[in-house]
């Protein structure tokens, strides 16, 4: 079983999102990163889950490192899966930088005519490209 983590509130993306009742309406909760940590350890103890997937957590990735940091000091084990849009600061993905196992970035578009177009973005397509680099 894999186990998607949604923040909220998403990305600007809402023309590709498949959570839009979790990311955009907040039908979520809060948690602290320490909560999420905690989260992420029951998962691994009784959700026979086999990863944990984070999706578009480019937003709350300081929050999303000190969670991962938090359930590793309890036991985590399981892979961290960073599932993300690709529209990640150099930076962002420096803090994330041995505390992820496996990146999948999502590309959306490749040129700046339809990133500003169906994102409202002008600078998407570069940014992604850099991410992945």
């Amino acid at each position: 079983m894999v186990q998607a983590l949604c923040s909220s509130p998403g990305v600007a993306f809402a023309a590709f999102c498949q959570n839009y009742d979790i990311s955009h309406q907040r039908n979520g909760f809060d948690l602290t990163a320490e909560q999420l940590g905690e989260w992420y350890i029951k998962l691994q103890d009784v959700g026979n889950v086999h990863n944990i997937n984070l999706v578009t957590p480019e937003h709350v990735v300081p929050q999303v490192a000190l969670s991962i940091l938090h359930a590793r000091d309890r036991g985590l084990t399981l892979p961290i899966i960073y599932n993300t849009s690709a529209f990640d600061s150099l930076e962002s993905l420096e803090l994330l930088d041995g505390l992820v196992d496996i990146y999948l970035a999502d590309m959306k578009v490749w040129n700046k005519s339809t990133s500003k177009r169906l994102l409202k973005a002008d600078d998407y397509a570069a940014a992604a490209r850099e991410s992945v680099k």
